[in-house]
């Protein structure tokens, strides 16, 4: 097929049977992911180091990569072409929007989670964490990586900070999570979308452009992308809710290589599974693989990669980022604008930490007015958040602590359901 006249790639719609092949890859990946998790932990969450090494640690979460790049069973190689669409798929479970209603007839029913019907999750004795589907796309010379750790946050936390139901989401997830620069990113087919009965939802096929930022960008040439996604919340197979994250590499007539653009095709798989652990912290665990282009990139590559896969706490926190956005825009949609500004005599004192801002040290620094409440924030009090626009402009807005504290502190189901009439997206 021409690249020329496919450039850039624009939204198709994929067919039924296209469409029905990709969810079952998805569904597939991330049920041979929640199995890997549960030899994980039925191992007692030792990593064996004959086999894995450490790579680096990073926010309470530390990243392998295997030791050996091959199995020790031959596996047969096939096309790339036929990795986005598999002949025979073992047991996996069903992915059940995750309401109240449905959790109670999940749990009533006779539910086969993953490692009841998985046959691997009880031989595991000399297995690694990899396991077919992603094995037979994996190329021979490429290690596998994975992580795990426990860090702040919520389940629904996290399916909120996973959710790029929009490009523009998309863009500001993917910057959230790389160096890199993020040159485009476009929603080529959209399987599933968010809905009343599962806002977290989202399976699409994607576009995306990366750059190397600084002078390297002269000698590594573009990246660009072509991937499944799929996002949402599901039970595992003891009717505990978790939270996942797939983004795979597949192949796709509609959508050549566009080498002659000065791009280079990077192929790709992650997969994120974010379980409850203590009161107030998610355990994770994250797995995958990426194909360097060269010599020159692997190590780039691989620490892209492993920013990728650690980079759960940066999606956490851009979910507190949404529950700001949404309580600035129900304020403002509730009262017509933003809250006058304060008597000059009521700016002197922080209404965070009710320091004195006109004497002492704080006069030596200035102070910010929070633009929720309209209310003073010494230096320390301040929350500065980066948002991205639409036409992909940034602005710094500052929001005191104590409106911080109480966004972090909202039902991301709440705002994910609330945001899909400002979205649009049902």
């Amino acid at each position: 097929m021409n690249s020329k006249a496919n450039y850039p790639p624009k939204p198709f719609v994929l067919s039924a049977a296209a469409a029905d092949s990709l969810e079952q890859l998805a569904d597939q990946l991330v049920a041979e992911t929640l199995t890997a998790n549960d030899e994980f932990i039925s191992r007692g969450c030792i990593t064996d180091k004959v086999q894995w090494r450490s790579l680096k640690k990073k926010d309470n979460i530390t990243a392998y990569r295997s030791r050996s790049w091959r199995t020790s069973k031959p596996r047969p190689r096939i096309n790339s072409a036929d990795t986005d669409a598999l002949a025979k798929f073992p047991e996996k479970p069903e992915f059940y929007p995750v309401t109240e209603k449905n959790i109670r007839n999940a749990l009533n029913s006779s539910y086969l989670g993953v490692s009841a019907t998985c046959p691997e999750v009880n031989d595991f004795e000399n297995k690694s964490l990899e396991v077919e589907t992603m094995e037979k796309s994996r190329p021979d010379h490429v290690p596998m990586v994975f992580c795990t750790g426990s860090v702040p946050g919520s389940v629904e936390d996290a399916a909120l900070g996973f959710l790029a139901d929009t490009e523009a989401r998309t863009r500001t997830r993917t910057s959230k999570c790389t160096d890199a620069n993020v040159d485009d990113a476009k929603i080529l087919a959209r399987i599933e979308g968010p809905s009343y009965e599962d806002p977290f939802r989202f399976l699409g096929v994607k576009w995306l452009t990366l750059s190397t930022p600084g002078a390297a960008k002269h000698f590594i040439k573009a990246r660009d992308y072509l991937v499944l996604e799929s996002s949402g919340m599901a039970l595992d197979s003891d009717g505990e809710l978790f939270c996942y994250l797939l983004i795979h590499s597949i192949v796709l007539d509609e959508v050549p290589e566009f080498d002659s653009f000065g791009f280079v095709r990077q192929t790709f798989s992650t997969c994120h599974i974010i379980r409850p652990y203590t009161e107030g912290e998610v355990k994770v665990f994250s797995r995958g693989f990426t194909d360097s282009t060269s010599k020159l990139t692997e190590r780039l590559s691989m620490n892209q990669h492993c920013d990728i896969l650690m980079a759960v706490p940066q999606m956490i926190e851009e979910a507190n980022t949404r529950k700001l956005m949404w309580l600035l825009q129900n304020e403002r949609q509730s009262v017509g604008h933003l809250r006058p500004a304060q008597e000059p005599e009521q700016l002197d004192t922080c209404q965070s930490c009710n320091d004195n801002l006109s004497s002492g040290l704080g006069k030596l620094f200035d102070y910010s007015i929070c633009v929720l409440c309209r209310h003073s924030a010494c230096r320390k009090c301040t929350v500065k958040i980066c948002f991205t626009g639409e036409h992909k402009m940034k602005t710094m807005i500052k929001f005191c602590l104590k409106c911080y504290l109480e966004a972090k502190r909202l039902s991301a189901w709440r705002v994910g359901i609330n945001s899909l009439s400002i979205t649009g997206k049902v």
